[in-house]
């Protein structure tokens, strides 16, 4: 039964992809769903019929999403499956879109303009845009912020992201001098 059901799942999250992907001013994206772990029957007794199976289902969404609605047709996905099985959300992390952060954003571009001397790329990978991050809190209470840090190599291929010391250096200058010009104490 469970894989009926994942395969429900799989089916649902290829058309959830396609349907929700697009672009933002900070890059592309693209929200992800997928069966992210699997859990049920006796392991020290694996002849016996299985007396429950939960699968856990992470479903990526963009700020604007209405989760209700998403996991209504999550919920249809797996009623279609016909093993009577029940989906039930358990947590839940909307993104945000940040307000008033042009001035960070200005600061930003201004440091890696000093210390790189030349402009920050105008986009980040899929990878990076497509995540949930930290500075949804912020948003989400109205604390403007943004994400800004060194590089990782190609992010979108697992296994290739990386840090040089340079980046990493580079990065905290870029930092400091944010932090400096936030504060107001350079101009």
């Amino acid at each position: 039964k469970a894989a009926r059901v994942v395969q429900a799942i799989e089916e649902w999250a290829v058309e959830y992809t396609r349907s929700r992907s697009g672009s933002t001013p900070c890059g592309p994206v693209v929200p992800q769903a997928q069966v992210g772990a699997v859990r049920g029957g006796i392991p020290w007794r694996p002849n016996r019929s299985a007396p429950y199976c939960a699968l856990y289902v992470d479903v990526r969404t963009r700020p604007e999403d209405n989760v209700d609605a998403i996991i209504n047709s999550l919920r249809g996905a797996v009623d279609a499956a016909g093993v009577g099985a029940e989906v039930e959300l358990v947590m839940s992390k909307s993104g945000a879109v940040g307000a008033g952060v042009e001035p960070l954003v200005a600061s930003v571009r201004q440091a890696h303009e000093l210390v790189r001397g030349e402009v920050p790329p105008a986009a980040a990978e899929q990878a990076v845009v497509s995540m949930w991050r930290d500075t949804n809190v912020f948003n989400r209470a109205g604390i403007p912020a943004i994400d800004f840090g060194p590089g990782r190599g190609n992010a979108d291929v697992q296994g290739r992201g990386y840090l040089d010391v340079g980046s990493l250096v580079d990065a905290a200058k870029m930092y400091a001098l944010v932090a400096l010009k936030v504060s107001g104490s350079i101009t």
